[in-house]
């Protein structure tokens, strides 16, 4: 059952419950205390839509907009919870590669930092035939002041990358999770469901207009545990859940162009790194 699993796992979990029994601990006290802790949970998940609604976080959920993608995040609480976080990317010419702006200001952790380098390995072996790599491009969660780690929002920054050197806008009314290794394979994460959940209480508070959703490895579908609510809104196709394998079905979903060929995102990536390394190169030449 639930309170046994739950209770042989959580030491915390059980002193409460043991504080609650008014004498041999039942599963009746075990499921007071997951109640209790879940309305905790909820009471600072409500604090933080109402912070959105009034506009004290950044959000977009509709539209599309250039380098800016919502990012799923789990924080570190108990029981776990989902959130999206704006993430950001800004490029232009130089040689500095990517930048982690919450890895310089000590936020990120190593596993992070992993994930930020697998990320430019990418980069340099997709864009070769661009030559050599002239373009400085900073990332950074917004509204973030916590330390940050994980590699589940490889596959967002990589979006919000290839958006700010391409200049093509993603969907705002996605959010979307999981790692990328260096061949552009996605890859699963952790903390899944409680993430898919967080985007949808946050789009279902401001109103959900039928086209948000998340995209999450395919690989996650065989552990994606989704609660009633959620479920019923997928079926209803008030909200929506696209599993991807690679990093093109992802940019295909979040920009509604073609990944590769003419006129296809790669090749606006690959035109503007050019142009780059021309601004760049001149700049060389100049201070020669």
């Amino acid at each position: 059952s639930r309170w046994f699993r739950e209770a042989i796992k959580d030491d915390a979990l059980a002193e409460e419950a043991a504080v609650l029994a008014e004498g041999p601990l039942t599963a009746q006290d075990v499921e007071r205390a997951i109640r209790a802790r879940d309305e905790r949970a909820f009471y600072s998940e409500e604090e933080f839509v109402r912070a959105v609604q009034e506009g004290t976080w950044s959000f977009r959920l509709d539209g599309k907009a250039v380098g800016q993608v919502n990012a799923l995040v789990v924080l570190e609480t108990d029981p776990p919870w989902g959130r999206p976080s704006r993430l950001t990317a800004r490029a232009a010419p130089g040689r500095d590669g990517v930048l982690s702006i919450d890895r310089e200001a000590g936020l990120g952790g190593h596993i992070f930092h992993k994930a930020v380098l697998a990320l430019s390995g990418y980069l340099r072996g997709h864009y070769a035939e661009a030559g050599s790599w002239a373009a400085t491009v900073s990332l950074v969660f917004e509204q973030s002041y916590v330390s940050i780690d994980g590699d589940s929002a490889g596959l967002a920054e990589l979006l919000a990358i290839l958006s700010a050197i391409g200049e093509v806008p993603l969907r705002q009314d996605l959010g979307v999770t999981g790692a990328v290794d260096q061949t552009g394979q996605v890859l699963a994460v952790g903390g899944v469901a409680a993430k898919v959940e967080g985007f949808f209480r946050l789009c279902q508070a401001q109103g959900l207009t039928g086209n948000q959703g998340v995209v999450v490895p395919r690989s996650n579908l065989s552990n994606l545990t989704l609660s009633s609510e959620v479920l019923e809104a997928v079926r209803d196709g008030r909200f929506h859940v696209y599993a991807v394998e690679t990093v093109d079905e992802a940019i295909e979903l979040l920009t509604g162009k073609r990944a590769e060929g003419f006129g296809g995102v790669h090749e606006r990536v690959r035109q503007n790194l050019e142009r780059f390394r021309e601004l760049e190169n001149g700049e060389d030449e100049e201070h020669g």
